[in-house]
């Protein structure tokens, strides 16, 4: 028996992904939703090995974001994984009439990811640099600091104004 081939789109959000797998020929034919934590990816992964497809392409809506933890975790398993802007899949939404489900979303990803071969690589396009990553949280913390300064500095001349003039 020969091998039958499909796509997976993932639609990724903060605590959940959900996953389907798309047949070469456009018919879904499995999704699930899992749990973004090492047993709920663990259990993804688990998803993609027993399926009875041959998974040549995954897309994921949103990679280096709320994605990220999914397409590093796919990419080191070996999957080509690629990036589906949001774009791609809004006029789909927009036609679609009827309540937004995580589980046709997925579908409507799985789908632009079978249409399009050459989607852009997912993630982010270059090697994690720590000392960027490093550098990136100094200046992220000094934001927060001059963002803190300012509100106090607000603050305490509200008070000051306040007091009658003789302190």
């Amino acid at each position: 028996m020969e091998p039958r081939h499909g796509v997976t789109g993932i639609d990724p959000h903060k605590r959940t992904a959900t996953i389907c797998l798309v047949h070469q020929r456009g018919e879904a034919e499995q999704a699930a939703s899992f749990a973004v934590t090492p047993d709920g990816i663990t259990g993804l992964l688990g998803f993609l090995g027993d399926s009875e497809l041959v998974i040549d392409r995954i897309g994921i809506e949103g990679s280096s974001g709320l994605g990220q933890p999914l397409t590093l975790v796919l990419a080191a398993a070996g999957y080509d994984v690629r990036e589906v802007q949001p774009n791609r899949t809004a006029e789909r939404r927009r036609r679609r009439r009827r309540a937004k489900t995580d589980i046709e979303d997925a579908e409507a990803i799985a789908r632009e990811t079978l249409a399009d071969p050459h989607l852009p690589p997912a993630g982010k396009h270059a090697a994690p640099d720590a000392a960027w990553d490093e550098l990136t949280a100094i200046h992220d913390w000094r934001s927060s600091l001059i963002l803190q300064r300012t509100r106090q500095l607000t603050e305490a001349e509200a008070v000051l104004v306040a007091l009658p003039l003789d302190i």
